[in-house]
């Protein structure tokens, strides 16, 4: 009954074990001598992990378990334990490099034919890689666990980032397509589709390919605002006025057009394009609500309509702009001249355009008069 003696030693020890008694159990533990144990090695280290972690000993949890990673090599069956508990630890003690090289070594040691648990290792690495900043080794392990399992969506989604951050933009693309094309249900597809529009209308530079993919979201999830938002400065741009006015309805609608998400140069777009429809209303509750700021707004949605070739345009949106000026709450003339000459020093078609907006509002003037 000498509780020195190693079997006994032993015996106690993995009794207060199996009692979850850690504290006892550590202190035994730490008393046997491996050399003496009953237990190999490999065994004893990875208990000991076990119990300083079971005590929050995170330090000693990590150092015992690299130990029995260690001893056991890659033959000893406690070894893929052993690993994982590296990784697991490591990380909580954000030790990445010691996480990285853990989780390797239990890749390594999988038996090759074993595909979904090399498929979870690769996965599991690729993240860690990429918490750690290196998103080439991440790329890398990524699309390893594509080339077994194509529909893998945490590996493609995390690919669909990282191609974007390396200007991979036609693998972006690609990634993204798959990913829609794996999407469950209309609303997850319609947000999919959306990203893919960001990422033509970011990262590519093609609008048309970016509008396709917000059209395409919204037939899907009529009422998702961000795509409302962009379909607003698409039908901007190519000037269906008629189209923005339906899409300025439904951000009305659902009280998002006048928020500073929809951005100021598009909400004065949108003002200007109202007032050029005779939608009054809205491009006054548009000027209504840039308050002091609407004069400078006007001015500059003006200008940004100049630079198109589209003179018969340019010419009703200044007459527009007359009308909207003497609304309630509309910009005041003296203050839309004043935002058009500080525009001037680097814009000089600012100086044309406020002469024009005088002598407009000049002719509604003596209109106004000679009724």
């Amino acid at each position: 009954d000498d509780p020195s003696h190693p079997a006994a030693l032993e015996a106690l020890a993995d009794l207060a074990y199996a009692r979850k008694d850690w504290t006892h159990a550590g202190a035994l533990y730490a008393r046997l001598d491996d050399r003496r144990a009953a237990r190999p090695a490999e065994a004893l280290a990875l208990r000991r992990g076990e119990i300083a972690e079971a005590l929050g000993r995170d330090d000693a949890a990590l150092a015992a378990y690299a130990t029995a990673a260690r001893v056991g090599a890659l033959s000893a069956p406690t070894t893929p334990a052993a690993l994982t508990a590296v990784v697991r630890v490591g990380l909580r003690g954000g030790n990445l490099e010691v996480a990285i090289d853990a989780s390797r070594a239990l890749l390594d040691r999988l038996a090759p034919d074993d595909v979904a648990a090399i498929s979870a290792a690769r996965l599991e690495l690729a993240d860690l890689c990429q918490r750690a900043g290196d998103p080439v080794s991440a790329i890398y392990f990524y699309e390893l666990v594509l080339s077994e399992s194509p529909h893998a969506l945490g590996a493609l989604r995390a690919l669909s980032r990282l191609y974007v951050e390396r200007g991979n933009h036609a693998a972006a693309v690609r990634t993204q397509r798959t990913l829609i094309m794996l999407a469950t249900s209309p609303s997850q597809r319609a947000e999919l589709l959306h990203q893919l529009g960001e990422l033509y209308l970011a990262e590519v530079g093609d609008p048309e390919l970016a509008a396709d993919a917000f059209l395409k979201a919204i037939d899907l999830e009529p009422a998702h605002i961000p795509t409302l938002r962009r379909l607003l400065e698409y039908y901007l741009r190519v000037e269906d006025f008629d189209a923005v006015l339906e899409i300025a309805g439904e951000l009305v609608e659902r009280d998002a057009l006048l928020d500073e998400a929809t951005g100021s140069a598009t909400l004065g777009a949108t003002m200007l394009a109202a007032a050029c429809s005779a939608a009054m209303n809205l491009a006054g509750s548009i000027a209504t609500w840039f308050g002091e700021e609407n004069a400078q707004r006007t001015a500059t949605a003006l200008l940004e309509l100049s630079r198109r070739d589209n003179r018969s345009m340019f010419e009703l949106a200044i007459e527009a702009t007359t009308e909207l000026m003497e609304r309630p709450g509309g910009p005041r003339l003296d203050a839309v001249i004043a935002a058009l000459d500080g525009l001037a020093t680097a814009e000089p078609r600012a100086t044309e355009i406020a002469v024009a907006i005088r002598a407009a509002a000049g002719d509604a003037a003596a209109g106004s008069d000679g009724h």
